[in-house]
């Protein structure tokens, strides 16, 4: 039967056009929808018999919805995350020159930090964050997120008030600094139990530890709200928070949707597997660390680079398909290379590509 015939049967039959083409349209494919079809009829007659559009037109447009519409944001299928690389990587550089460096290396984005010293810090000025994000838009690059390492100088669960409130402040600084940049997302590191890159720091009880995190998170969220910041806590190594059920358990207590987890993939790997990390937080997650890391022999010198360590990117990437996570992953390669430093991030935007391709 040609396709004229066709449509004269189906006309036959008492289908309007607007049914006609969806029935058309589904046999193409092989399937069957009979309740879509029977939806499609009130766009007989002109939408409603109201002697309007035809439903050749209206049909039309439906049958092309149904093979390229999304019923929702999350339900895109093979979205691929975007590729940012961390501040922290550039070796010898400005926040210009990584800007640029980094576009150039094919990454989408950079994550901006707030340190002691350099081109973003407390003190900077506002007028210089509006010249750093101009020249983003410039160069064509996103600041999706700021992170900071303010956080192992001040501890939100120190036992000096003091420095806890110093901590805050940093925090407050850092959200702002977001705001000023256009990112949408800040790296905290909620407090620590010990560090141990860091052995003069006091080791804090867990309880009392988790106790004032809690209460500095909870302090946080005002201010996350009032300035459309998410915060997303790490799992780093600071003795806390060891397990994804903990993290989920510790960002469930706080209870805002503006606190949620910023998940370092290389982190978990001495001690657990990120796939179940990811699976476990689901929506959590805000953003994401890609690094990678040996299991064996172990320590800070087991960081390697990305799809050389022990990460089972396949099932790391599986597990954020199975989540719906397509945000935004952020390669941290510490330490850089001690010689031709920019190779890294040649590198690293390479490697990434390959994971976010699925290309194993």
């Amino acid at each position: 039967m040609d396709l004229y015939e066709r449509i004269m049967e189906l006309g036959s039959m008492g289908y309007h056009c607007s049914q006609i083409i969806m029935i058309m349209t589904l046999e193409t494919i092989g399937e069957e929808n009979p309740q879509l079809v029977k939806a499609m009829g009130g766009l007989g007659g002109g939408i409603g018999y109201c002697g309007d559009t035809c439903g050749c037109l209206t049909g039309s447009a439906c049958a092309i919805g149904y093979f390229l519409g999304n019923l929702a944001p999350e339900e895109k299928e093979d979205a691929q995350m975007k590729k940012s690389i961390s501040y922290w990587s550039f070796s010898g550089k400005n926040v210009f020159e990584a800007m640029r460096l980094a576009k150039d290396a094919g990454f989408d984005g950079i994550e901006l930090t707030l340190d002691a010293e350099g081109d973003v810090t407390m003190e900077t000025a506002p007028e210089k964050l509006a010249e750093i994000r101009r020249a983003a838009e410039e160069i064509g690059i996103a600041l999706p997120s700021v992170a900071s390492s303010l956080y192992w100088a001040y501890s939100f669960t120190s036992d000096d008030p003091e420095e806890r409130e110093k901590a805050h402040q940093a925090a407050v600084c850092e959200i702002k600094t977001a705001k000023a940049l256009g990112a949408d997302t800040v790296l905290i590191v909620p407090g620590s139990v010990s560090v141990e890159f860091v052995p003069e720091r006091p080791v804090v009880a867990y309880d009392v530890c988790w106790q004032r995190a809690v209460a500095e998170m909870k302090r946080l969220a005002p201010v996350a709200a009032e300035h459309q910041i998410h915060i997303g806590v790490e799992n780093v190594w600071n003795k806390f928070l060891l397990s994804p059920l903990e993290m989920r358990a510790f960002i469930d207590e706080i209870g805002s949707e503006w606190i949620g987890s910023y998940f370092d993939v290389g982190n978990v790997v001495y001690a657990g597997y990120p796939e179940q990390w990811i699976r476990i937080l689901g929506k959590r997650i805000k953003k994401v660390h890609f690094k990678d890391f040996r299991r064996n022999p172990g320590g800070l010198n087991s960081f390697v680079d990305i799809l050389a360590g022990d990460v089972d990117w396949p099932a790391v990437m599986q597990a954020f398909e199975d989540i719906g996570y397509d945000g935004w992953a952020t390669g941290e390669m510490i330490p850089a290379y001690g010689h031709a430093s920019d190779q890294i991030i040649y590198n690293t935007a390479a490697s990434m590509e390959r994971i976010l391709e699925k290309k194993f």
